[in-house]
């Protein structure tokens, strides 16, 4: 097996320094808004602002948020945005790996890192939901063993369908 040199940790906006949250911000709005991978990633074709970035940061609470980063060295690489509500579910919001980076993996070990979290916490399933022309991403989630539970037509702003998918625990 390939010796796996990226670090996966919690990034929490409330306590870190504020040149931490700028390069996570400026990593968030380069990885989000890329022109290759933004249609995967937004459901309203509505670029990331600063402000956008400024809200996230002032409203994360971690008993509900959790941020996963991917780190090679200094440089943030990938994100995994954690949604958990004991009373609903965990959720996978939204995950994304820097170009320069894929086919490493990474993606898949954000999300059995996401799955042990949701494991730890008590939770027996994850759900993430993925637009059907995002073809690597459904084809990594079905190879670790999420099944399709609902299609939602025309949800994205060009009108790609949204499919929900779940793993049990």
């Amino acid at each position: 097996m390939e010796n796996y040199k990226y670090e996966i940790s919690n990034f929490n906006p409330k306590v870190a320094s504020d040149e931490e949250n700028a390069k996570f911000t400026n990593c968030c709005k380069n990885l989000f808004d890329n022109e290759k991978d933004f249609k995967y990633l937004s459901f309203t074709g509505i670029k990331h602002t600063d402000e956008l970035h400024s809200y996230w940061r002032e409203t994360f609470d971690p008993a509900n948020k959790e941020y996963l980063i991917v780190k090679d060295g200094l440089n943030i690489v990938g994100l995994c945005i954690i949604i958990k509500d004991i009373s609903e579910k965990f959720e996978i919001l939204g995950m994304i790996v820097d170009a320069d980076y894929r086919r490493k993996n990474i993606a898949t070990r954000c999300l059995l890192a996401a799955e042990k979290k949701a494991a730890k916490y008590g939770f027996r399933a994850v759900h993430l939901n993925v637009f059907c022309d995002n073809k690597a991403m459904l084809i990594n989630v079905i190879k670790l063993g999420y099944k399709p539970t609902n299609i939602e037509y025309h949800k994205r702003y060009d009108g790609e369908d949204l499919l929900s998918l779940v793993k049990y625990l």
